[in-house]
């Protein structure tokens, strides 16, 4: 099994060049997620007040546990210069990458397998040749604890584990280029579990999935949701967009839809606030009785 870091733990690593110069430390690291197992693709170097370099993974010669080294000498890294003042939040992304640190680390997940929201303590990298690949994020306190630098207490604890290619990003940016380059997750998922997932993201992220799963599949999640939630996503929706999602349901259950898509859309205010909706479950079916 490959060994497996930690990002928190590389974030605090120094950075030299081939000729020992040295060019401060890991402030992230870039994913491409496009590929089923997301390789890094970027290293962002600098300091504690700003970012100096964003330098291609591929010129990492070596790494320790004190230092990562790289490939070339100090006169050869102009070209991966960053303007002076600029932070993670100036970089400029290819469209399918994302940093670690900003976009996923101390941001919200949805487990799609635990049907839960959880929030990243630590994500989880591991060797794969001569790369380092994503393989999941720890949600547990103890990963959040050794980060405090109580690494004894948080050791005792275990950890708590969500695979890579069962999470969803909830992060503005780690959403938008979830969707846009896998969305197997969220088509595995049947009506039950779909309608967990909407229920806990924001209004503008749950209808962005819906249209990425298609009117037939949200139709199904919005029939298993509770009504309260479904009546928020129904009048989210363009009137043209419910029209064919209602179009898209079964006889039974257009009529339901149509009547919660017909009442008045909410205004910007309470849009903004949809973020903090109460999370309310699906509802259960009741036991037959004997």
């Amino acid at each position: 099994m490959p060994t497996r870091i930690h990002l928190s733990r590389m974030t605090k690593l120094a950075v030299v060049s081939a000729d020992q110069r040295p060019l401060g430390r890991v402030v992230d690291v870039s994913a491409i997620l496009s590929a089923e197992t997301p390789r890094l693709h970027h290293l962002a170097i600098g300091t504690r007040r700003r970012l100096t370099h964003l330098v291609p993974w591929s010129l990492v010669a070596s790494r320790d546990d004190l230092r990562i080294r790289l490939a070339v000498d100090s006169d050869e890294l102009e070209q991966f210069h960053v303007a002076r003042g600029s932070g993670p939040g100036d970089i400029a992304l290819d469209a399918e990458e994302v940093l670690l640190g900003r976009d996923v680390l101390d941001s919200q997940v949805v487990d799609l397998s635990g049907r839960r929201l959880s929030r990243v303590a630590d994500v989880l990298l591991a060797d794969d040749g001569d790369a380092l690949v994503v393989v999941g994020v720890d949600v547990g306190l103890g990963a959040l604890l050794r980060r405090l630098g109580l690494s004894r207490l948080g050791d005792r604890m275990q950890p708590a584990l969500v695979d890579w290619k069962d999470l969803h990003l909830a992060s503005a940016r780690g959403h938008s280029v979830q969707l846009a380059t896998s969305t197997d997750g969220m088509r595995r998922l049947d009506p039950d579990a779909l309608a967990e997932v909407l229920a806990r993201l924001a209004t503008e992220p749950a209808t962005e999935v819906m249209r990425v799963v298609g009117p037939t599949r949200s139709a199904a999640a919005l029939q298993a949701s509770h009504g309260v939630h479904r009546r928020r996503l129904l009048r989210a929706l363009p009137p043209e967009e419910a029209h064919r999602l209602i179009e898209a349901a079964p006889p039974a259950v257009a009529p339901v839809l149509a009547q919660a898509s017909e009442q008045p859309p909410a205004n910007g205010r309470r849009f903004r606030r949809t973020a903090g909706w109460r999370v309310h479950r699906p509802p259960t079916p009741k036991a037959s009785g004997p």
